[in-house]
């Protein structure tokens, strides 16, 4: 009989993905005894954090079914039944197939392709990959007595970015006039706890609860701020580093005095269980920050451009000091 192993490894550098397909490629494969042998191993499937969101890329020949690209959409080559790229981190424990293996081959219509993702000027960024190295058999994978073992290998590799910005520990904003007089301002807030794979899921239960629970919590605290419209706090995004929660307010104002309404909403999140400190809140830039058109990916240099926002107070400061209009200051981060 032939079996099929799945194996998932997690690693904080994107370097092992590489180092583990060069063993692969290397190495012989091992007999364990006289009846069982591995015959075959490959990866399968590679996921790590863009932005704010997972990408899962199909390693040669493996590739996604037709419902999974369009269910979260594809970032890849797309064919009239599959794609090789999906904007999610699957939580069914699926993974990338071989072509004549996918079970629904049927025109995969409406296949959307995602857009690049914009960033913020957080310092630090988590990817997670998941290499799913497969094992591929020609026979059936139902248990039976073994004489032949196929291994998988799934591997998860959050790694660092390395970033270059033109320095500053502020994060302004760039609002977008939606209706006459209203301005959508972004803001993050910091939590302190490990961050969960499932605040990446907008599905998972822990989303939705923490997404509410934060939604809620805002606009309580806000209400009673000039110019703030009630009911427009949405919490948008979970990011690493800690646990990095993006939200948004609409406003009639792009200048708000929030020192007192964000005391209240520490002290009010922190009631509810979640580890937050006074100075956890940030104003957010979410555009103009670096020119490019296509995806980020850890181990590149990234330069950040600090803008000053529009029509707002905050400025762009380093070590303290106020960063001149025009100035070539540079700031390194290594992460």
């Amino acid at each position: 009989a032939e079996y099929l192993i799945e194996i998932e490894i997690d690693t904080i550098d994107v370097t092992i993905v590489n180092q583990l397909r060069g063993i692969l490629q290397a190495h012989s494969l091992p007999t364990i005894n006289s009846n069982i042998s591995v015959t075959d191993v490959n990866i399968t499937t590679v996921c790590s954090l863009n932005g704010t969101e997972y990408q899962c890329r199909c390693e040669v020949p493996y590739f996604w079914p037709c419902e999974k690209c369009k269910l979260f959409g594809s970032c890849g080559n797309d064919t009239n039944s599959s794609c090789d790229c999906i904007n999610a981190l699957p939580n069914d424990g699926h993974f990338c197939q071989p072509i004549n293996e996918l079970t629904n081959n049927s025109i995969c219509q409406a296949v959307t392709t995602a857009p690049p993702l914009s960033t913020t000027t957080e310092s630090k960024a988590t990817n997670r990959t998941t290499a799913a190295p497969s094992i591929q058999t020609p026979t059936n994978r139902t248990t039976a007595t073994a004489s032949i073992q196929t291994t998988t290998i799934r591997t998860t590799a959050p790694s660092s970015i390395q970033t270059t910005t033109n320095g500053n520990t502020t994060t302004p904003s760039i609002q977008t006039t939606t209706t006459a007089g209203i301005q959508v301002l972004s803001f993050s807030l910091t939590i302190n706890e490990v961050f969960d794979s499932a605040l990446s899921d907008q599905s998972s239960e822990k989303f939705k609860t923490y997404k509410q629970k934060i939604s809620r919590s805002i606009d309580n605290s806000y209400r009673n701020v000039h110019s703030y419209e009630p009911n427009s706090a949405t919490v948008t995004a979970f990011r690493p580093g800690s646990v990095i929660t993006d939200f948004t307010i609409s406003t009639t104002s792009a200048t708000l005095d929030l020192a007192s309404a964000n005391q209240d909403l520490a002290s009010s999140l922190r009631l509810q269980g979640f580890n937050v400190s006074d100075n956890a809140f940030s104003q957010s830039v979410k555009d103009g920050l670096y020119e490019s058109s296509g995806n980020i990916y850890p181990g590149t240099n990234l330069t950040l451009t600090c803008n000053p926002p529009v029509n707002n107070s905050i400025q762009w400061t380093l070590d303290g000091k106020p960063i001149a209009v025009n100035s070539n200051n540079t700031l390194q981060l290594d992460n």
